[in-house]
Order: C-alpha cells, then sequence, then structure tokens
C-alpha cells in the first residue's frame, strides 16, 4: 500500500500506520511522469508530495553512461565520410573514363572476368567504418567508473568585503559593492584546487564561509549580501583582518586551536573596502596577520574624490542620501593611505579598482607568483577511459579493407584470420539496468519506501553521481522521516540543468523543511518551482502547478496562521463573562481579531481614576497602499464599561487628524485619560470592565498600559487615623511614606532625653491625580505645652526642621499638613533621632579607623545628617563607577549650625586617604562659589580618574552635625536601562524623521546640489533626475521578465509581496554579540 494521508492540524503528513481517514478523501493523481501525488481534504490546504522513478524524462539509474572527453572530434566522422564518399565517386567515375578509353579486346575481358563490384564495395564500406570508429576512438569514449587519487594543491584565499553603506555609492559602475562582486566572481572563474573563505564586515564581522573548495558556495553568498541586511553600520577594517587571519590559522582569539587544519604555505587575504575604517585598529591587526606570515592584498574601489551615499529602502528603491547626525549629505572618500599602509606592512600589495576586471586580473598575477602547497588527497571518481572499443574495430576494418582483394580469390589464410578476430573481437558495453532500482520501483509501488531506501543502499557505488540519484534518493529519504539526509540529497538535485527536475526537487525540498518547522525557506522553495514553471512551460503541468501553489499556501498560513489560530494567554475573554481579571496592570502582548472583541475585568473603587493607552500594530506585514493599515479610526478602539458589561463609561475610536500618519507608520494609539468611576459604575464588585475590539478584516497586535488611581482617602498610610495630637502615632524605623489629603494633617510623636538633639525631613513627589506635588508645612512642637519648637525650612529639595541639644527629657511633636486646606499628595517623613556624643553617634558608627570604615550608598546623592564628636573621625567607603571612576564628593553642613550667626566658623574637611589610611592623597578644598539652591559645600573633593575600584573617605573637623554629598551619584542598574532604552529609542525616531524628510528633500537636493556634487556626477555620467536613474539602473541589471499576463503568477507575487524578508544568519548574530558596547558615530 500506499502511505496514506492523515490530518496534524490541517496539514496533510504521512503514516506508516493505518489512518482514519476515509478512503473516499484521498486521490490519486497520476502525472505523465508515471508519478504520484496524495492528498487529504481538510480545512487548511495541504501539502502534496511525489516521487519520480524511471521517468521518460530524467532516468537517474542506467549503469552505464557514456561521455566524451574531446567531444568536438566527433566533427571529423561527418567531414571523413565526406571526403571519402567524395573519393569513391572520383574513383569510380575515374575508372569508366579509363575503360572507355581503352578498346575492348580479349585482353580487356580477362582482366574484368575476375573482377567483383561487390568486393570493391566491401573494400571501400571498411574503410569508411575504419574512418568512423577512429573518430570515435579519438574522441576518448568514456563509461563506469573508479576512485583515484588525486592531489589537490594551491594557496589559501579569504576574501573580506567590506558591506557598509557606503560601499553602495555609485562613483563606480553601477556601485562599489557590486563592481567587489563581479571582480570576485571573475577571479573565481580561474581559480583550481585553491581554498577560498568569505569574510563579510561593517563595525561587525563574521566569516559567512570557512574555507572551502566549493565555488558555488561562495558564489551563492555573494549573491546574497547586502548593506540592508547588517544590524550595524560603520566600517572596521581591524575586525575584519582578525577574523580573517583566526579562519586562515583556524585559531581563536582566545587561543584556541581546535578548529586548526593542515594551512597551506601562502595564505592571502583580500581586503576590499573603500578604506574608510571609523571603528579599529587596522594596523595592529595587519601586524598580527604578518606575524602569522599571510600576506594582505588590499583593494581600493572608489574614487579619491568621493560620492554621496544613497538610502536605499527595503524593496531596493532609492529614497535619497544618506546623511550625518547633522543632517548634511554624507560624501564618502577612498582613503587609499589606510589600504596601502595595510598591505605593505604584511608584503602585500595594493590594487586600484580601475574598470572591468581590472582588480580581478592584477590580484590573479599576485596568486600566480605564490608557491602552492599540497592541501589534501582525495579519492576522486573518474571515467573508465574505453577508447580501445572503437580502436579495436577501427584496425580491424582497415587491415581487412587493405587484405581485401577486388578480385575473386580464395580467401586465404590471413581473411580467415581476420573473420575470427571480428567476429571474437567486440565487448558488448551496454548492460542492463541494475535489478536494485527495478526492485526500488516495485518497493515504492507497493508503499513501502523504507525498503526501497534499503534496496538502494550503496546503489552510488555502481553509478555516476547525478542529480537524478539525488533527488530519487532524497525522496525516499523524505519518506521515511530521514530529514536531514533527504535535506543534502535534494539541495544537490537543484544543480540540474533540467527545469522538470529543478521543479519537483524545489517540491519536495520545500517539504523536508516543512517538516523541520522551517516555513521561511519552504515558503521561498515552493515559490522558486512556480517561478521556474513560469520559465519553463514545459517543466508542470497545469495541475502540478497547482499543487505548488496550494503547498506556497499552506506554507504561508504556517508562517502566518490566521488570527483565529493565535491564542494569547488571556483567552478565552470573548465575553464580558468571561472577561480576564489583570493582576498587573499591564498587558505586553496581546491579539485582537476581527469582530473578536478581548475584554478585561480592572479593579476599581468608587472615586477611582482610570486611565488606560492601547498600542496597536498590525499581526502580519500584509497591508498595502490599496488595503492599508486603517481605513477608518474606529478600526481599532478601547471602550471603559460598568462592572455588568452593559454601561459605557468612555470610549476612543482614534481621530481623523492622525489617520494617515497612523496608515504610513502602521501603529496607532487609543487611550482613556483619568476617567472618573462612582459607585454606580463599579458596582458591589468593585471592578470595571476594558473592551478591546477592531472592525472587521482588521487584526492587530496590541499593547495595554493601565493605571488606576484611588481616592486620596485610599491612599493614606497605615498610621491613620492620625489626624490630630491626641491621635499622633509613635515615630518608628518603618515610619516613612505617607499621603496628604484635604483637609487632613498628619501628626507623630517621639520621646527624647536630655542633650538629645532631633531632625526631620519631608520630601514630596507628584501626586497622580493633580499631576503636581503638594505643598507641605513641618514644624516641631513641645507635646506639653504645644509651644513650636521649630518651623520647617527649605533646604535642596527638603522641607527640613531640627532641635539641637534638647535641655530636659520630653515628648516632641511632628506636624506634618499642607499650605493650603486643598493640598492632596505623597510625601515621605525621615526622622534622625542622635543620643549625646558620650552615649551614641550616628547611624555609621563604628566608622572611626579605616578598618572598620562604613560603606556607602553610590546611589544616594546625599547622605543627610551624619555627625562628628569630639576627636572622632568618620571614615567612608565608596565604590567607584567603572566607566567614570572620579571622586566629586563633598561635605556640607547642616541647616542647623553650632554657630547660628557664622556657620563657616565651624571647621569640617574631607580628605581622600591610601587604602591603608596613612597617606593623604587628595584634599579637600572649601569652593570659591556655591550653587544656587544646593546645599552650602564646606569641603570639596574633586578628582580626576582613579585606578581604584573604591574610594576611602575621611571626614574630620569639630563637633558639629554635616551632610555627605555625592556630586556625581551612580544611577540605579534600572535607570540606567531606561535611560539605554530611552537614547536607543530617540535615535530611532531622530532616524525615522531623518528618512521621511529625505523623501521630500530629495528632489531639491538633487536639483540644488552644490557645484562639487554636479561635477562629480558629470565625471560619472550619473542621472541625477527623478526617475532617469532607475530606469538606467533597470538597463544596466535586467530585471526578470514581467509575469503580469499570468494570472497564476499573479496571485504568487500577491503572496509575495505580503512577506516580509528574513534572514536567520547565525554568524552575523554571534558577531553581533561579541560585539564590544562602542556608540557608532559614523554608521554608513
Amino acid at each position: 500500500m500506499r502511505p496514506t494521508p492523515k490530518h496534524s492540524n490541517g496539514i496533510c503528513t504521512r503514516s506508516s500506520t493505518s489512518s482514519n481517514v476515509p478512503v473516499s478523501e484521498i486521490r490519486r493523481v497520476w502525472t505523465r511522469k508515471n508519478s504520484f501525488v496524495l492528498y487529504c481534504s481538510g480545512p487548511w490546504p495541504r501539502l502534496f508530495w511525489r516521487s519520480y522513478f524511471a521517468t521518460p524524462f530524467y532516468d537517474g539509474f542506467r549503469e552505464v553512461v557514456m561521455q566524451f572527453e574531446h567531444l568536438e572530434t566527433l566533427l571529423l566522422v561527418p567531414v571523413s565520410l565526406f571526403i571519402m564518399l567524395g573519393a569513391l565517386v572520383f574513383h569510380s567515375r575515374w575508372t569508366q573514363r579509363v575503360r572507355l578509353r581503352i578498346q575492348s579486346g580479349s585482353a580487356l575481358e580477362s582482366m574484368y572476368a575476375t573482377f567483383s563490384p561487390q568486393r570493391r564495395r566491401l573494400k571501400q564500406i571498411s574503410f569508411v567504418l575504419a574512418a568512423i570508429f577512429i573518430a570515435i576512438a579519438a574522441a576518448q569514449p568514456q563509461w563506469g567508473q573508479t576512485n583515484k587519487p588525486v592531489k589537490r594543491t594551491g594557496v589559501d584565499l579569504v576574501f573580506a568585503i567590506d558591506i557598509s553603506k557606503s560601499m553602495l555609492a555609485q562613483d563606480v559602475v553601477p556601485s562599489r559593492l557590486e563592481a567587489a562582486r563581479r571582480e570576485i566572481k571573475t577571479i573565481l572563474t580561474q581559480l583550481g584546487g585553491d581554498r577560498v573563505a568569505l569574510v563579510l564586515f561593517t563595525a561587525i564581522s563574521f566569516a559567512q564561509s570557512p574555507l572551502t573548495a566549493d565555488y558555488s558556495a561562495i558564489r551563492f553568498y555573494l549573491d546574497k549580501m547586502n548593506p540592508n541586511h547588517m544590524p550595524v553600520g560603520g566600517t572596521s577594517l581591524g575586525r575584519a583582518i582578525s577574523d580573517s587571519v583566526e579562519l586562515l590559522t583556524g585559531k581563536s582569539r582566545d587561543g584556541d586551536d581546535s578548529l586548526s587544519m593542515k594551512r597551506a604555505k601562502n595564505q592571502v587575504i583580500v581586503l576590499i573596502s573603500d578604506g574608510e575604517d571609523h571603528e579599529s585598529d587596522p594596523i595592529a591587526a595587519a601586524q598580527l596577520a604578518k606575524e602569522h606570515g599571510i600576506r594582505i592584498l588590499t583593494l581600493g574601489i572608489g574614487t579619491r574624490s568621493g560620492e554621496r551615499i544613497p538610502s536605499i529602502r527595503s524593496d531596493g528603491t532609492r529614497s535619497g542620501f544618506q546623511r550625518d547626525r547633522k543632517g548634511e549629505i554624507v560624501r564618502s572618500k577612498l582613503d587609499e593611505d589606510m589600504l596601502k599602509e595595510i598591505a605593505t606592512i604584511t608584503g602585500g600589495a595594493y590594487i586600484y579598482f580601475d574598470g572591468e576586471n581590472s582588480a580581478a586580473n592584477a590580484i590573479l598575477e599576485e596568486i600566480e607568483k605564490l608557491e602552492e602547497t599540497e592541501l589534501e588527497t582525495l579519492l576522486k571518481e573518474r571515467y573508465r577511459e574505453r577508447y580501445y572499443f572503437f580502436l579495436l574495430p577501427a584496425l580491424l576494418f582497415l587491415c581487412f579493407g587493405i587484405l581485401l582483394s577486388e578480385r575473386r580469390r580464395k580467401l586465404g589464410l590471413a581473411g580467415v584470420a581476420s573473420v575470427l578476430i571480428i567476429l571474437t573481437g567486440c565487448e558488448d558495453a551496454l548492460r542492463s539496468k541494475v535489478s536494485e532500482v527495478e526492485n526500488a520501483k516495485e518497493l515504492l509501488a507497493q508503499g513501502n519506501p523504507t525498503e526501497a531506501l534499503a534496496e538502494l543502499d550503496g546503489i552510488e557505488t555502481k553509478v555516476l553521481s547525478s542529480p537524478e540519484l539525488d533527488y530519487n534518493i532524497g525522496t525516499l529519504q523524505h519518506l521515511t522521516e530521514a530529514q536531514d539526509e533527504a535535506r543534502e540529497k535534494l539541495a544537490r538535485a537543484l544543480e540540474s540543468d533540467n527545469p522538470s527536475l529543478v521543479f519537483d526537487a524545489s517540491i519536495n525540498l520545500g517539504l523536508v523543511l516543512g517538516a523541520r518547522q522551517e516555513w521561511s525557506d519552504a515558503y521561498k522553495l515552493f515559490q522558486d518551482a512556480l517561478v521556474v514553471a513560469d520559465a519553463n512551460p514545459a517543466a508542470a503541468t497545469d495541475e502540478e502547478r497547482a499543487i505548488a501553489r496550494k503547498n506556497l499556501e499552506a506554507a504561508f498560513l504556517k508562517m502566518y496562521p490566521p488570527c483565529s489560530e493565535i491564542d494569547d494567554e488571556f483567552e478565552e475573554n470573548d465575553e464580558p463573562l468571561s472577561a480576564t481579571a489583570l493582576e498587573e496592570l499591564k498587558v505586553p502582548k496581546a491579539v485582537i481579531c476581527a469582530e473578536d472583541d478581548d475584554w478585561f475585568r480592572i479593579q476599581a473603587m468608587a472615586g477611582t481614576r482610570v486611565s488606560v493607552r492601547a498600542n496597536f500594530e498590525p499581526l502580519r506585514e500584509l497591508f498595502t497602499e490599496e488595503e492599508p493599515f486603517l481605513t477608518k479610526p474606529e478600526d481599532a478602539q478601547i471602550s471603559l464599561f460598568s462592572s455588568n458589561g452593559q454601561n459605557v463609561v468612555a470610549v476612543d475610536q482614534g481621530s481623523e487628524e492622525t489617520l494617515a500618519n497612523d496608515i504610513a507608520s502602521k501603529k496607532t494609539a487609543r487611550s482613556l485619560d483619568r476617567v472618573l468611576v462612582d459607585q454606580t459604575t463599579v458596582g458591589a464588585q468593585s471592578q470595571v470592565l476594558l473592551k478591546v475590539s477592531s472592525s472587521p478584516g482588521r487584526d492587530f497586535r496590541y499593547s495595554l498600559e493601565i493605571e488606576t488611581i484611588p481616592p486620596c482617602q485610599a491612599l493614606q498610610e497605615a498610621t491613620e487615623p492620625n489626624d490630630s495630637p491626641q491621635n499622633a502615632s509613635v515615630i518608628t524605623p518603618e515610619t516613612g511614606p505617607a499621603h496628604l489629603c484635604p483637609g487632613d494633617e498628619d501628626w507623630f510623636k517621639i520621646e527624647v532625653g536630655p542633650g538629645d538633639s532631633f531632625f526631620a525631613d519631608v520630601s514630596v513627589s507628584e501626586d497622580k491625580e493633580r499631576g503636581t506635588p503638594p505643598a507641605p508645612t513641618l514644624q516641631i512642637m513641645d507635646a506639653e505645652t504645644m509651644q513650636v519648637l521649630s518651623e520647617g525650612v527649605e533646604d535642596s529639595g527638603y522641607l527640613t526642621a531640627g532641635i539641637r541639644d534638647i535641655s530636659s527629657a520630653t515628648t516632641l511633636l511632628v506636624r506634618v499638613g499642607g499650605v493650603s486646606d486643598d493640598e492632596q499628595g505623597p510625601y515621605k517623613l525621615d526622622t534622625y533621632h542622635f543620643l549625646p556624643c558620650d552615649v551614641g553617634d550616628d547611624r555609621y558608627e563604628e566608622n572611626d579607623l579605616p578598618e572598620s570604615a562604613a560603606e556607602l550608598d553610590g546611589q544616594l546623592p546625599v547622605h543627610r545628617y551624619l555627625r562628628l564628636c569630639e576627636s572622632d573621625d568618620d571614615y567612608f567607603s565608596l565604590g567607584l563607577k567603572e566607566d567614570d571612576p572620579k571622586l566629586h564628593v563633598g561635605v556640607a553642613l547642616t541647616a542647623f549650625p553650632a554657630d547660628q550667626e557664622d556657620p563657616y566658623l565651624s571647621d569640617i574637611q574631607i580628605d581622600h586617604l591610601s587604602a591603608g589610611g596613612d597617606q593623604i592623597l587628595h584634599a579637600g578644598v572649601r569652593p570659591e562659589e556655591q550653587t544656587p539652591d544646593a546645599l552650602p559645600l564646606r569641603s570639596l573633593l574633586l578628582t580626576e580618574k582613579l585606578d581604584e575600584k573604591s574610594a576611602l573617605l575621611r571626614v574630620r573637623g569639630e563637633q558639629d552635625f554635616y551632610h555627605l554629598v555625592q556630586l556625581n551619584p551612580s544611577q540605579p542598574p534600572q535607570e540606567n536601562q531606561d535611560k539605554s532604552e530611552s537614547e536607543e529609542q530617540q535615535e530611532q525616531e531622530e532616524q525615522e524623521n531623518n528618512e521621511d524628510q529625505q523623501d521630500q528633500q530629495d528632489k531639491q537636493d538633487q536639483e540644488d546640489g552644490d557645484k562639487e556634487d554636479e561635477e562629480a556626477e558629470s565625471e560619472s555620467a550619473q542621472p541625477e533626475e527623478g526617475e532617469e536613474e532607475p530606469r538606467e539602473e533597470a538597463q544596466m541589471n535586467p530585471q526578470p521578465t514581467d509575469t503580469s499576463e499570468n494570472p497564476e503568477m499573479d496571485r504568487v507575487e500577491d503572496i509575495l509581496k505580503s512577506l516580509e524578508e528574513t534572514d536567520h544568519n547565525f554568524q552575523m548574530k554571534k558577531a553581533l554579540e561579541n560585539m564590544p558596547n562602542l556608540y557608532i558615530e559614523r554608521d554608513w
């Protein structure tokens, strides 16, 4: 039986066991190629597979296949026939004329009595056959095969190609990059036995292909290289040279030589660039190559006057010219000095591209000067010489013709011998087809691909390798689930010159990749099959084209499945009753399908203000000018509903004003800002519902950011109620964040003793509901007399109050209120309670010695309210930032100094000490000027970059309170990350804006370019007016024939336009991961 297809997620697959699919759902379609196709019905387009054996178009299983080493010699056959036939005709006519001249007589009659015309004719035929066989033997016929050792010699060659954007400049026709590509391909046609590798580089560098003798692989990668596929720009000649050295030596930068191989005596790097290196040290890399005995040939492509760099869109059209960050058009010039210096260091040569094949010829001349090395010994298949099978009959026919007399005589001994030799001397060169092939056909017809494949095991040792043989073995391997082996065989079958075989191999290889879940590559192969069929109508029937098209659509759906098949983690939430409760007020990624609403449940009490922002993007890149991302604003909308899902509270359906911009950017946003919900809306469940919806035919990916601001009373701290002195809450170390509400004030209390000191700080932050911080008041009062002991004063972002050296034990009250009764917002209360110096000190004690220095938090800008006691130094250890290891610290007196009249009379000093604390490395100085609204610094310490990971600081002076200030505090990791993301986003937005502006400015740039640009363009004969340049480019680079008249290809092209090209380049991704975190200023 043939393998029966079965359903698996809508895709037709094969199984060696019986299937539940009814026989009526299976149809076999027999084609003109004696092949079969199975497919099953189902909701999705099916994938089809086929297998061909012993077809009349390409049979890869004949044991005897003849070829000629010198096929042109066969031309001697018709030439010799023409000459000999002409000679025979001339001889016959001459004989007749002589006979007529001789008079009749007995002598003449006796001469003709023994003459035999048949013998003459046989003799003539013998000579003709001898000439034919001699010509065939001279053509060196060959069949059969044998393995012979072949020594391969040559040099190792690495092409390191700059594919930065500057290589798109067109001062070399058609562009620098295209010229380099053509020169390399020309060189490859002249190489033989040499190993070649390929390195591509911009600011990153990676080996695209290792050393190989398979030049077709190098040509493949050359055709694929494109600056637009590189994740970063720039040019790094140094990294390219280093990676090339690593390829040639087999040793990585860390010394690992696990990949080392036999090196050629002479190794060469061909460095192709315009020489503009912005990111590396190519001279050091050239020295490394010299140490390994590697020569570098540098090829400079471009002009010394330079040229503008075109900005190319993803579809290959030009959108303008590259601009720097100042908005100026970039002009790329050839830097010959750098390339010459690199070549000189390694004993190589600098070559200037001066027209087609100029560089190729110069490079080949340099390579010819190098001594070749035996790289490896291979067993190579060779055809067996069979010329003697034709030379022997030729000699026999020649001898037979010479010995055969035209007169009737008895056959002599020589004649008998000749006849015997002719009858016994020839070997039948043609043999029957091998039995294994016939058996494999029968087994496959019986539905046993595994046994069929086993039957062909070892067949490759009996017949010559061919695309047909690779195709048949690869198809059997695919049917037996040996996908890795099948992929290799079918890929080799694509090398065939037979369009029909290429069509079928593309289909089956696409199925292999589909089984490996590599749907993007499978899609491209199905696409290639249709392109081949369109270009060669005889390659496939209409039915086979339909099969390829169905496979193309199935692969497309695998890459871009229907929206209904894409479930996010929040489904099922299509109705209010099944709304998803959001524990975190954030949805990073979800999918909304046409007419399939998403409902979410948000907890909110009465008086809460709810804000929602939704960002919509295309589910897939399938939108065109005729079918845009949005057709109307309400295609994407969000709505806020009451808890029962019946009443609409607020809705955002977009705006006509932003529609055009949304369509162009392929993204849109909807927002609900601070919607106030009442008790009727939230109901008994204290919740509201959010609905995300889209119009028919609109599928989106979206994200949600939700913010709920409860009413002020719900945000008050756990210490409430503390609205009066009688209800004052006790100050503890946990006392901290609190909230002011209108008509509300907070009271706190603390017990203090004689000689104690007490300070309090209040800092505020923005109120989410009002968008502004509150304006607080701060007072410290005596609990018994209610006397105000200290009023809050502004102190560099803090509202602070304090009492020094309290005279007697008492209870202090701290009152925090608002400047007005309507103040609202969060605040933080920090308190500092100091016992007398002889009893206790500040929170960092004991830190009186260098070895007990207190660790400072480098992220805090100010360490407030520290204390020096008499004869007491404070030591601190401060970690330095890795990217900026400097010391910028100082000490400032508090708002309540010991001497209120002249606070600067207090003497306090900060110093930077050696690690042991026995030497002052940097001494603090009193600043000459103070920054307004900042803490008045008493001593300032400023240093340049230090070689230390942490610094030892000492604060010394008279007994007093002080603040320790860091002028360059390190930011927390999250802040650094946010800053980095913000900068990256800003740069991306700037780049997008620049690209948008380039389209508008391109025409003006072309018409009003400066004189230098016009002269350069005149010299290079490049067109400048709008649409003329693309047309000329099309003439230089002919495009495939337009297939708009073919409806089938129109449909394929429509699908192709909807796909976004992907490139899974592992080497490039690895190089990007290993790239240092550097800022690339000139990314062209």
